[in-house]
């Protein structure tokens, strides 16, 4: 009886295949490295559509420069009344204008998270101007300008997910964004650190080797209310890097917080307190001012280490 046994794969189709899973696993790692762009957080199973809110979003920022005005003067004049042949005429030319030359589109193959790169010669407007700009028009008219996005995390640099690789391109925007002379003005700063299926990194080890990347004095650490946030974001086996203005105080560039909506998208129910039944007369009556401490988000806020 003739053996039927499939004959063995040769070893150029094996090394073919290897060679197809190796790249096809390294496109899932992480980020492109050296780019610079921005992380965004959206709903899971939208992130293709969110993409494109986003890159309509930012495209209109970018044309506008750092002031969102120019913005909102385009957006009352798309208020008005238009026949349909000059409201196709405006979408085909701001398509032609903004193509796909400055904003490319990402997957990072985790569930609500997509990435944005900037081309590197976009430099009218850095990805932490642009994201300020943003979170300050959104801020100021209320209107969340998307629908799907929820923060806009700012990329300066990306680099493999090392202490050591971390700490040498954190350097560089270090010292764009600290002067180390002194009669530099001081500046507060704090450690924002995040990672997202990443690899394991002792969390309090990267906070510090950031920290003392900053030249102390005459900047020094504010936990609380720091005008520069250092922004750490590990994704799988990169790590995304960017020194951000205000982004304590723009709600950590949540456009949601911003405009009063809740990540559902809808508006918050006012907080209201509890009815509290009237106190009896030789009950003792609380200090004037006392107040219940809220709850405080420690997941996301990386605390570096005070100088002594």
């Amino acid at each position: 009886m003739a053996d039927k046994r499939p004959a063995p794969k040769s070893s150029k189709a094996s090394d073919s295949n290897k060679r197809k899973k190796y790249f096809q696993s390294n496109q899932k790692a992480g980020l492109p490295t050296g780019s610079k762009g921005f992380l965004i957080s959206c709903f899971s199973g939208k992130e293709v559509p969110a993409a494109r809110e986003a890159i309509s979003l930012l495209s209109q920022f970018y044309d506008a420069g750092s002031d969102g005005a120019s913005s909102s003067a385009a957006a009352g004049e798309a208020e008005k009344p238009l026949d349909l042949s000059d409201a196709i005429a405006n979408e085909v030319a701001e398509l032609k204008e903004h193509g796909n030359d400055v904003f490319t589109f990402h997957k990072t193959f985790v569930n609500g998270l997509l990435y944005i790169s900037m081309a590197a010669s976009a430099d009218k407007v850095s990805p932490c101007e642009l994201a300020k700009a943003i979170a300050v028009e959104i801020r100021r008219t209320k209107q969340c300008r998307s629908r799907l996005c929820i923060r806009f995390l700012p990329v300066e640099d990306v680099c493999h997910a090392d202490i050591e690789s971390i700490k040498k391109h954190m350097a560089v925007l270090v010292e764009r964004h600290f002067p180390s002379s002194s009669e530099a003005a001081p500046i507060e700063f704090s450690v924002d650190y995040e990672h997202r299926a990443s690899i394991k990194l002792d969390r309090m080890a990267v906070i510090n080797a950031v920290a003392d990347l900053v030249p102390k004095p005459p900047h020094k650490v504010n936990l609380t209310t720091p005008s520069k946030s250092i922004l750490v974001q590990l994704l799988k086996s990169s790590c995304a890097l960017a020194i951000a203005d205000g982004y304590r105080a723009h709600a950590k560039f949540n456009i949601k917080e911003l405009c009063g909506l809740g990540t559902t998208g809808s508006p918050k129910p006012p907080t209201t307190a509890p009815a509290a039944q009237a106190p009896a007369a030789e009950d003792v009556q609380p200090e004037a001012g006392a107040e219940l401490d809220g709850a405080k988000d420690t997941d996301a806020v990386a605390e570096p280490t005070a100088p002594p």
